[in-house]
């Protein structure tokens, strides 16, 4: 009986190929049996890519999310742009200079920094990492910690900037900091989402199946990172049209 089950077995596991070679004395090509991949099939590779259904409805509510941030995102930093352009043509201008805090360079290079870790940690857990996993979700958890620290000089120094001044309606540094303030309580909110992260990474708890945890936090701090560059910018433009109607 047990030859009869093996022998059905390796039946159902070879090709027609195999079952020629077999029949002329020739070893069959056992490669991928007992893996539970057929060469050829592209089962494996084809299941690890595929979401569950619960997971693909998860993200559709992620990108729902992340499309009404960025909208909230854009609409302020345009209208923080007009504003300051509005304001240096009224009759009440801005006098003061505005100066960026050399915070904003390190900050930047740590936001960067997360979303890399996190993005690789993505990748990695894909093929089973886990080791690898751990490593770069805990590096990216103290690295958006670190943002933290750092963004709350810079944002201080925006304060500092604000005494300053004659008077608020005479610096563009409140709504400087307005902005730079709406992003970082975002970062809090992610840090939170990171410390979450990094609990379930240090129990092995994704791999090829399960990452929609791990794409969350991906996809949102992918999303911080583009809203800072892009306040960057803004702040760039503010700073050029204020020191340079103020230089003239």
């Amino acid at each position: 009986m047990y030859n009869e089950l093996s022998k059905r077995f390796w039946w159902t596991k070879l090709s027609e190929s195999d079952v020629g070679n077999m029949d002329q004395g020739l070893p069959p090509n056992t490669r991928g049996i007992g893996t539970g991949h057929i060469e050829g099939t592209g089962v494996g590779s084809r299941s690890r890519r595929q979401d569950l259904p619960v997971d693909a409805r998860a993200m559709q509510g992620v990108w729902l999310l992340i499309g009404s941030l960025g909208v909230f995102f854009f609409a302020s930093i345009l209208l923080y742009v007009v504003y300051i352009a509005m304001r240096l043509q009224s009759e009440r201008a801005i006098t003061q200079r505005l100066i960026l805090p050399w915070s904003f360079l390190p900050s930047t290079l740590l936001l960067i920094g997360v979303s890399v870790c996190l993005e690789w940690g993505l990748r990695a857990a894909r093929r089973d990492r886990h080791v690898q996993v751990r490593r770069l979700v805990v590096a990216a958890c103290v690295m958006g910690i670190g943002f933290l620290f750092v963004q709350s000089d810079g944002m201080n120094r925006l304060l500092i900037g604000l005494a300053d001044a004659p008077t608020r309606n005479e610096s563009a540094y409140g709504y400087t900091f307005i902005l730079a303030f709406l992003h970082a309580a975002h970062v809090v909110g992610g840090v939170i989402g990171l410390w979450w992260t990094a609990r379930n990474a240090l129990a092995d708890r994704y791999d090829h199946e399960r990452t929609i945890g791990l794409r969350f936090c991906a996809v949102y701090w992918h999303f911080l990172d583009i809203v800072w560059l892009l306040l960057l910018v803004s702040f760039w433009i503010a700073l050029t049209l204020v020191n340079g109607r103020i230089g003239n």
